[in-house]
């Protein structure tokens, strides 16, 4: 279900998962200019410590409206550098070959109805992210001077 602020009884709870909601709020907005110049995203793959977390990965597939895939390798940087060697030496012929490997070990699918919420709340978002742009800098301004 999705918060909205109400007033002061909030639990650290509400600003933890407030916190979650922002930071994929950033990446939907990343998501969204990709989207423009290459289509709809069908489905997200996850990975790293965020691929351990199905409260995020729910909030995501919630958030983005599309599936959340989780592979079975969730280091996908190291999987990435050794599929990379791999090509180097000659182990596989093409990064091609990589999709083989791998294989969906869960997926989260999006809850309509909250879908439907987080696209109410992300204009706001995005309108109130682009109003405090000249904030955010004279704060990045103040944190190289502070002592």
């Amino acid at each position: 279900v999705v918060l909205l602020w109400r007033g002061l009884h909030h639990t650290r709870s509400h600003l933890i998962r407030s916190t979650l909601e922002g930071i994929l709020f950033a990446v939907y907005s990343i998501n969204a200019a990709l989207e423009d110049l290459s289509g709809k995203t069908q489905a997200f793959r996850a990975s790293g410590g965020f691929a351990r977390s199905p409260i995020w990965l729910q909030l995501m597939a919630d958030l983005c409206g599309c599936e959340v895939q989780v592979p079975a390798i969730t280091e996908g940087s190291g999987f990435g550098a050794a599929v990379l060697a791999m090509a180097a030496v000659g182990a596989i012929d093409s990064l091609e070959d990589v999709q083989k490997f791998v294989q969906i070990q869960d997926s989260y699918q999006p809850d309509r109805s909250n879908s439907a919420a987080y696209q109410r709340i992300y204009p706001l978002f995005d309108r109130l992210y682009r109003d405090n742009l000249e904030s955010f800098a004279a704060l990045e301004a103040l944190s190289r001077t502070a002592v």
